[in-house]
Formats: structure tokens, C-alpha cells, sequence
């Protein structure tokens, strides 16, 4: 059974999405915190908003959003059986499979490395009224905390 690359990546960074819900509810708190407060004030600490568009009722929508990608490199290791062609590749750190520790065949081995990228973005919306004060934020995004 051949390992997907992008299996091994999601599994990865499921790992690492074990820290996000404390960072996660951090940032919701932060975020929520700005609610009665200037927008002036948010752009001071945040830099200028991407986009600005006026509402119905004399207020505005702020957009702030960022957008980037990383690049992961892992290197797995493949396990080829020259006799029964069966084949194996398995992240950094994992146990090989039974049968090439215990099998008189003839077994390859090589590194490949992988290159993932994750395309990541954070957009925070924030609604404020005609005097500038901010009604509500929300956010979407893989990269906002």
C-alpha cells in the first residue's frame, strides 16, 4: 500500500492543529475586544484595512486580509520488495511494515523528499457605524491565529 503524500501532509498538520483551539479562542477574544471600540483604533494597531466600502446606514466595512503560502519539505522513506514488488512509503519517523524487517527477499530502500504547500489566508471583517465605532467583526480563514 502506497502512503499519499498529501494523506501524510493532512496527517501533519493535524498534528499540529492540536495547539489551534486555545490559540484559536486567544484570538477570538482579542478580535471581539475591538466591539465598541474605534475602527480608527484597529487600523492604528493593524495597518490599513484592504478594502473599504460604505454602508446603507452612513457606517463602514472594513476588510482586512492576508493572504500567503508556506512550503513544507518532508523526505519518506520507500520500502521496495524485489520479489513481490510490494512498495511502501512512510513519513519521517514511522515504523516500517512488518514484512520488511522479517522478509528474506530482497528490500530497497530510498528517500524521497516531498515539497507541500499550503495556501493560507486570514480575512477579518469588521462593521462599525457612521461615527466609526465598531458594531462587530468576524473572520474566515486557515492562517487567522
Amino acid at each position: 500500500m502506497n502512503a499519499s503524500p498529501l494523506l501524510v501532509g493532512l496527517l501533519l498538520t493535524t498534528s499540529m492543529a492540536c495547539l489551534a483551539p486555545k490559540r484559536k479562542a486567544d484570538f477570538e477574544a482579542n478580535l471581539n475586544r475591538w466591539v465598541g471600540r474605534p475602527a480608527t483604533e484597529f487600523i492604528r494597531a493593524n495597518g490599513n484595512p484592504s478594502t473599504t466600502s460604505a454602508r446603507p446606514d452612513g457606517g463602514k466595512t472594513y476588510v482586512f486580509a492576508a493572504y500567503h503560502q508556506k512550503e513544507d519539505k518532508i523526505v519518506y522513506r520507500e520500502f521496495h520488495n524485489t520479489t513481490t514488488h510490494e512498495s511502501v512509503q512512510q513519513a519521517p519517523g514511522a515504523t516500517p511494515p512488518e514484512w520488511v524487517n522479517n522478509s528474506s527477499d530482497g528490500i530497497q530502500t530510498r528517500k524521497v523528499p516531498v515539497s507541500l504547500t499550503s495556501n493560507l489566508y486570514c480575512r477579518v471583517v469588521l462593521e462599525a457605524d457612521a461615527r466609526g465605532t465598531i458594531l462587530s467583526t468576524k473572520y474566515e480563514g486557515n492562517d487567522c491565529w
